[in-house]
């Protein structure tokens, strides 16, 4: 589906189940964290909120978007500019992602 990674055809103050959210802001219930378990540490900065999402939709839980509540995430906090160091290490995580569920 065309724009279906940012689901920019759905108002962003509407309530939704989605498939994945930014890991800039999210609130997991303790008995969630207990099943699925914590963010994977063999990511480093880029894929882990994506790889975590994924493990908790494969445990059967809801992914719920609550576009009631705003928050602020600045961009390049921690990554800085897109210097190739940056760039190695996000395409390293989404290589790491894809090998980790199959899809090479």
């Amino acid at each position: 589906m065309f724009a279906a990674y940012n689901l920019t055809y759905l108002d962003e103050y509407g309530s939704y189940d989605v498939e994945c959210l930014c890991g800039a802001f999210m609130m997991v219930p303790r008995r969630v964290y207990e099943a699925v378990g914590g963010l994977d540490e063999d990511f480093f900065m880029y894929g882990e909120d994506v790889d975590w999402c994924c493990r908790i939709l494969r445990r059967g839980f809801r992914i719920w978007y609550e576009g009631s509540v705003e928050t602020l995430h600045i961009k390049n906090g921690s990554g800085g500019r897109r210097t190739p160091r940056s760039k190695r290490a996000f395409y390293k995580a989404m290589w790491l992602y894809l090998t980790k569920w199959g899809f090479t």
